[in-house]
């Protein structure tokens, strides 16, 4: 995690890091001042609330938005280039080949395997610390449909859930220990069951508790200013839970229909209604 010291000893070069946010913004998006459609691209999307943080003095929120921001990056990055090879194949008739099919299967999302953390938390790796740590850890990188909540739903809701090989790698893999990605496929006649199965599991359990984690550091910065606990808490439960509904599920129909575009698009569709959420509610 990046220390919120850090960002305090810089207090006094606050106007220049804001003045940068500000040109850069400009320079990607020349029309757009205050609209939230910024906010959900890829890697920019977390860093924006920085300047209002640090204005702030709220630290530790800043430190962690940065800290995920860095994390994801990778990934994020990964996801943009894959929808722009998608969008590419339609214009110059060069075929694109996804993983598997998106329209009956989804792979389950994970909050290390697609950051700069995947080799350190690796325990086949040799750039791995302490195995037994990250073995530890990993049992609670999953989606949310492996976990005991997500099995109960799918069997009270009657979805039947298979398993197929896919040739992602699995954070476990290696070249010594070769290890991939099982897809999802969801048996069921209901398009609803079918949507929330696929959103259960493109939600990662320690991803939602980073970002549940970041709120509530949020709540207490705000607290200790002298807001009402019960207001902040509320509205931040809100914000926050539109926003994991909004990505899982658009990104998930977006995903089926339209595969890494689609996702892509579902995602940035998701991060808007929180975004929006949370400007209403802070009026």
């Amino acid at each position: 995690m990046i220390n919120p010291i850090l960002y305090e000893h810089q207090y006094n070069k606050l106007p220049e890091i804001y003045q940068d946010y500000k040109t850069l913004r400009k320079a990607v998006s020349p029309d757009d001042d205050d609209s939230s459609i910024f906010d959900t691209i890829p890697i920019y999307g977390k860093l924006k609330e920085l300047p209002s943080k640090l204005v702030g003095h709220d630290y530790s929120c800043a430190s962690a938005l940065a800290t995920l921001a860095v994390l994801n990056g990778p990934e994020e990055i990964g996801d943009l280039f894959s929808a722009m090879k998608q969008i590419k194949s339609k214009f110059t008739g060069k075929p694109y080949t996804p993983p598997y099919d998106n329209k009956i299967a989804q792979h389950p999302f994970s909050f290390f395997r697609g950051t700069i953390l995947r080799d350190y938390m690796n325990p086949n790796s040799p750039d791995c610390v302490f195995p037994k740590l990250s073995k530890w850890l990993l049992k609670f990188d999953k989606s949310l449909l492996e976990t005991r909540l997500g099995k109960f739903i799918c069997e009270k809701l009657g979805i039947s859930v298979d398993r197929t090989k896919t040739d992602i790698r699995s954070i476990y893999y290696t070249d010594e220990t070769p290890r991939f990605l099982n897809t999802f496929t969801f048996k069921t006649n209901n398009p609803f069951k079918d949507l929330l199965a696929r959103s259960m599991t493109r939600t990662s359990v320690l991803g939602t508790l980073a970002i549940v984690g970041i709120g509530s550091m949020h709540v207490k910065h705000k607290v200790d200013d002298g807001a009402d606990f019960l207001t902040e808490a509320k509205n931040t439960a809100l914000s926050l839970g539109s926003t994991i509904v909004g990505v899982g599920s658009l990104g998930a129909l977006g995903a089926k229909h339209f595969g890494a575009t689609g996702s892509l698009l579902g995602v940035a569709a998701g991060t808007l209604i929180g975004a929006e959420v949370s400007r209403l509610l802070s009026k």
